[in-house]
Order: structure tokens, then C-alpha cells, then sequence
């Protein structure tokens, strides 16, 4: 069942705090939902290591019996590269076609960045296992350092995009706690109860309907700091609710 919700009234301002990245084992999507958005995580992956894989295949072009592998790679890095583009280019829709999972498709920016995490390492590890790579370029020091900068950009510049898109999904939400406009709830200390206005309900059977939640849709805001949302149906463990009521002599958090 789910409660109410019994929110107290607004503060005048909150502390920030970042919802966890991890993702809670009751709240992982079941693997056709993965599957499904695969392609996105598959293109990140394909990008953050396109100086690995592509300087690979630049290397392996010049033999006749691994060459299959240098289209195959070279392949992949076009279709990588045109997700990116097609998440760019379809950032102002509701949700685009980022993984819903992942909490980067709540705004525009944050899909955005998601796909320039895919596009512009895939241009730096390009250009640099085509110009910068041996035998292209002269085994100088010069040479090993242009090298060595573009083998290993495309892994930074993704995850330095990756984190911009975070912070730029958490812009609702960081808002409306900052300004206290966020409702906070009376919960356990242990985080496992929270009251509903009439009683204690179990924090692993339901959540407070107007609480905030967090962009990846795992944790919800107390007032204070964020708690795991209940596990999907599928996931539930088998006796998750304690027969304890924690209002007999628990302390209020």
C-alpha cells in the first residue's frame, strides 16, 4: 500500500545534497529494459574508448587477414557516432532517446550532454589514430606525447560529459530543495519508517506519493538527505517488512 504522505511544512531553505549514483539491487531494470537502451551505454562505452579501439584498427588495417576486424570496429564508431548525433539533434523531445535508466533524460542540457559524451570523443580518438598514431606520425617526443594525449582524452572528455549531464538533470530538483519548496517527511532514524500522518509505513512497501525524487527515480527526499525507494515488484524480497513499529521508543529523525 502506499500512504498519503504527511509533509511538513516547507522549510525556508535546504542543504543540497547529490543523489547516490549507485543504484539500489531491489531497483535495477530487469535486462530486456537494458537491453533495450543498450545501444546508448553501448555507444558511451564504444566512445570513452574510441582511442583503444580505433588506433587498433588504423594498426590492424595495414594486414590482410585482420583487416575484417578494422571494418568492424571502424563500423561500430559510425553507428556510435551517429546515436550521438540523433541523441543531439532529438535533446528538446520529452524524452529523446537516452536510457531512461540512467536519470540523464529529465531536461534538455542533460540529454544534450549525454550525446556530445558520445560525439566529441569519438572525434578526438578519430583525429588522433589518424594523424597521431605510428606509423603516421614521427616517433619524436613531440610525436609520443600528441599521441599519448589523444589515446586517452576520449575516456576524460566522456566522463568529464557524463558529469555535466548529471548535475544538469539534478537542476529541478536541486531548486526546489534549495529554495525549500521540497515537502519533508518524519522518518526513523534507520530510514526503514516514515509516518504518513496516521501511522508508520514501511519504507520498503512504499514512498511518500508527493515525495521529490531523484532523476534516476531510486531514492526519494526526506527533507534531510535521500532514501532508497522501494523495490520493484519483481525484485521484492520475501518477508521485507518488519512487524517492529518503530514508535515504540524510536527516536525521531
Amino acid at each position: 500500500m502506499e500512504g498519503p504522505g504527511s509533509a511538513q511544512p516547507p522549510a525556508v531553505g535546504g542543504e543540497w545534497r547529490r543523489p547516490p549514483w549507485s543504484t539500489p539491487g531491489g531497483r535495477r531494470p530487469r535486462f530486456r529494459q537494458m537491453l533495450r537502451s543498450g545501444l546508448g551505454v553501448d555507444a558511451l562505452y564504444m566512445a570513452a574508448g574510441s582511442g583503444i579501439y580505433l588506433t587498433t584498427a588504423k594498426t590492424s588495417w595495414t594486414f590482410g587477414d585482420t583487416r575484417p576486424f578494422s571494418i568492424f570496429f571502424v563500423g561500430i564508431a559510425g553507428l556510435a557516432f551517429a546515436y550521438g548525433i540523433t541523441v543531439i539533434l532529438t535533446s528538446g523531445r520529452q524524452r529523446g532517446v537516452v536510457p531512461t535508466w540512467l536519470g540523464l533524460n529529465v531536461n534538455r542540457n542533460a540529454r544534450a550532454w549525454f550525446g556530445l559524451a558520445i560525439v566529441i570523443p569519438l572525434v578526438i580518438g578519430g583525429i588522433g589514430a589518424l594523424y597521431f598514431s605510428p606509423p603516421s606520425y614521427p616517433p619524436t617526443t613531440q610525436g609520443q606525447l600528441l599521441f599519448t594525449v589523444f589515446f586517452f582524452a576520449p575516456a576524460v572528455i566522456a566522463a568529464g560529459c557524463i558529469v555535466r549531464s548529471r548535475a544538469c538533470s539534478y537542476r529541478e530538483i536541486k531548486k526546489a530543495i534549495v529554495s525549500g519548496a521540497a515537502p519533508s517527511y518524519v522518518v526513523s532514524p534507520d530510514h526503514c519508517w516514515w509516518w504518513d500522518g496516521a501511522q508508520w509505513a514501511s519504507a520498503s512497501a512504499a514512498a511518500p506519493s508527493q515525495a521529490l525524487r531523484s532523476p534516476d527515480g531510486n531514492y526519494w527526499w526526506t527533507g534531510r538527505d535521500w532514501c532508497t525507494l522501494p523495490p520493484f515488484a519483481w525484485r521484492a524480497p520475501q518477508g521485507s517488512q518488519s512487524a517492529t513499529d518503530p514508535s515504540a521508543g524510536a527516536a525521531l529523525g
